[in-house]
Parts: C-alpha cells; sequence; structure tokens
C-alpha cells in the first residue's frame, strides 16, 4: 500500500469523444474517480475525439481531464498535440480505452509508461460485416469487456476480462399504477436493433392500451425512428427523452428494461437496469447472456426478432408478480457479482501487476491480435 510521503503515480485512461456515446466508457472512469485510492493514484482523463458534456461530469468527479482532438496517424497537428501535452507529465500507467497503435507508439517513444489496452467491443458499427485485425503490439497487459469478446482475441495470453459494475441504488418501492412503461437507454444507431423494438410494440398496440416506451438516449437514427413511429400510428405510445444524466431517476419509472442489439459487448445499461431493479428483456448476443440469466432475471431472445421481442414484453407485462420476481432477482445478481467494487478490484490488481514493471524496459512490440470484427472506435 502508499505509505506517507509517497507521491501518487499518474494514471491516464483514454478515451474516445466526451460526446454522450462516449458515457459507457465514461461511466467506468467515474467509478475509478470515486473508489481507487488518491494516495496510490492521481487520475486523469484524455479524451481524443470531439469536446462534450463529460468533460465537465469527469471534472466533478475530481479526474484531471483534457480534450485533445487527435484523429489518429493521418493528423499531424493532433500528434504533435499529444506528443506535447503527454511529454508535459510522467504518466506510470495508461490504461488506454480508445485509439490504435500510434496513440501506444507515442507513449512509448516519450515515455516509460506501461500500457493497458482495454478492448470494449467486438465489432465496428459502421460495418459490422467486415472482417478486421487489431493490432495491440506495444501493450503490456490486455482488458476484455466480456468474456465474449475475451474469445475473439487470439495470438496473446488470456486476456483479463473485467466486467464493468455498477453501484446498487436503494430500492423505492413500486407503486401500482395503470400505464406500464417498458424503457431502453442506448445510443440511437443501427446496431442496437430499435427498429425491432419498433415492430414489436406495434404487434402489443391493440393488446395493451396502457403499454407505453421510452427510449433514453441520441444518435443519427433517431429521426429514422420518429418516421418510423409515425408510419406506425405509435405517436401516442412512444416517447424519445434524449441522453439522461438522470438515468437513476428514470429508470425508477420503467417497469421492464429492453435491448434489442444486434451487437452487444457487454451491456452496462442492463446492468444498471437489473441494479435498479427491473427484469430485462435482451437479445441473446455478444455479452448480454453474461449478465442476464433467462428465464431467471429476464428473457433473452434471437436478434432482429419482433415477434419473439413481443411475446416476451407480453408475457410481463401479463404476469406484475413474474415481472416483481424477476427485477429482484436481477437486483440480487448484481449486488455481488458486478459490483463497483468488484470492477474497481479487479482493474486495481491489473494496475498493481503491471505498475511492478513500472522501472523496467517496456515491451516494444507484443504479437497481433486478430478479432474476426473490430471493436466501435
Amino acid at each position: 500500500g502508499a505509505t506517507e510521503g509517497v507521491k501518487p503515480r499518474d494514471l491516464l485512461q483514454g478515451m474516445g469523444t466526451a460526446q454522450p456515446e462516449g458515457d459507457a466508457v465514461a461511466r467506468i472512469v467515474f467509478t475509478l474517480a470515486a473508489a481507487l485510492d488518491r494516495r496510490r493514484y492521481r487520475l486523469h482523463a484524455w479524451f481524443l475525439g470531439e469536446p462534450g458534456p463529460l468533460v465537465e461530469e469527469l471534472e466533478e468527479a475530481g479526474v484531471i481531464v483534457r480534450v485533445i482532438p487527435w484523429r489518429g496517424k493521418t493528423d499531424p497537428a493532433g500528434a504533435w498535440l499529444f506528443w506535447r501535452s503527454f511529454r508535459q507529465h510522467e504518466f506510470a500507467l495508461v490504461h488506454q480505452h480508445s485509439g490504435g497503435r500510434s496513440v501506444r507508439g507515442m507513449c512509448r517513444l516519450v515515455s516509460n509508461a506501461r500500457i493497458i489496452v482495454h478492448v470494449h467491443g467486438r465489432v465496428s458499427e459502421m460495418q459490422p460485416e467486415m472482417v478486421a485485425t487489431i493490432d495491440v503490439r506495444g501493450a503490456d497487459a490486455i482488458i476484455a469487456a466480456s468474456r465474449a469478446v475475451a474469445q475473439r482475441i487470439v495470438g496473446l495470453p488470456g486476456p483479463t476480462v473485467v466486467h464493468a459494475g455498477v453501484r446498487v441504488p436503494e430500492l423505492q418501492p413500486r407503486r401500482p399504477k395503470s400505464v406500464i412503461v417498458v424503457g431502453c437507454a442506448c445510443r440511437l444507431v443501427p446496431i442496437k436493433g430499435l427498429m425491432h423494438l419498433l415492430d414489436a410494440f406495434a404487434l402489443l398496440r391493440g393488446e395493451f392500451p396502457g403499454l407505453r416506451l421510452e427510449l433514453a438516449g441520441s444518435g443519427p437514427l433517431q429521426g429514422d425512428l420518429e418516421g418510423k413511429v409515425r408510419r406506425s400510428g405509435l405517436e401516442d405510445r412512444v416517447r424519445f427523452i434524449g441522453w439522461r444524466r438522470d438515468l437513476g431517476d428514470v429508470l425508477r419509472s420503467w417497469d421492464v428494461f429492453c435491448l434489442p442489439s444486434l451487437e452487444e459487448a457487454f451491456g452496462i445499461a442492463v446492468l444498471e437496469a437489473m441494479a435498479a431493479g427491473l427484469p430485462v428483456v435482451a437479445t441473446s448476443v455478444g455479452g448480454l447472456p453474461e449478465l442476464v440469466d433467462d428465464g431467471h432475471t429476464g428473457y433473452l431472445v434471437p436478434p432482429a426478432n419482433a415477434i419473439a421481442l413481443a411475446a416476451r414484453i407480453r408475457r410481463l407485462v401479463f404476469s406484475p408478480a413474474l415481472t416483481s420476481a424477476m427485477g429482484a432477482s436481477g437486483r440480487e445478481s448484481a449486488c455481488p457479482q458486478f459490483s463497483a467494487q468488484r470492477m474497481v478490484s479487479h482493474l486495481s490488481a491489473v494496475y498493481r501487476r503491471v505498475a511492478r514493471c513500472f522501472l523496467s524496459p517496456p515491451s516494444r512490440s507484443a504479437p497481433r491480435v486478430s478479432l474476426s470484427r473490430s471493436p466501435p472506435p
């Protein structure tokens, strides 16, 4: 442990955009900011993309934040800005959530920092059908967001799987009500499968006049989704509530959480819904089966299947007792298995293991890691 008078080591979290779509990674950093021993580590976060509201939120959490617009190896001005900024610090560890080999190369050029690459996804959202190779040469350790992600990483000794963790809020009593709200919190992009969720609601429209859908999030697909709502005659059933900082309060107003993704590396929003006591209807893709115990904490359905989605939502709406029991089971699962404390403990163990080698020469090369599809940038 740290002792009095020992200077804390500077730990850099390398991130992408500070816009709301970067929120999933930012939540991990928020949790670290609250739980890491500040006598041991001083936490920095650098966004290598657009500025946005996540900057202020991380600063409020006590993180030292910078925005450095660097678009990769084709952007020499951004590279120079990163180099100038990086050499002004003595980072012991770089936890790289975003960016490629050029970022690691620059870190190696000007420092002896140890580098941890955190693989958060398995596909490119723009071209999910494309086979790509992820180059992690220069990494000292690899973290995978789920077992599903880890299984796609080859050529290295097994990466460390660290599931994201959330704080489990105090349970609020739910009052009976005439309106049942199904909620979904995600970026409004095609890979989230939201068109299929709207198709499912169209199937249920005539059966449950009190059934509503709320979509929390923002993204380029919103206009198309709104158009589909109008064409399907669902204007009185579907609300777009935007990106919400108060997601905990929003979750308390929902009855069922649904995530119809076509691919999902882990699904931290699903975990937050479980922690809030909501049953989950999700697709059986990526890391979601690691979270949702089918038939116990919720239901798993095949992707791109509106009929299956509608059937499971119908089952929960018909049975408030089942909804309550599944929600309670999900909350019980979230407490020990996916707690914020557990995540921080696992990440801290990786930091300690890598930091022991801080004074030794870092690895200049490592095997190439091949995934059949690339993670989101």
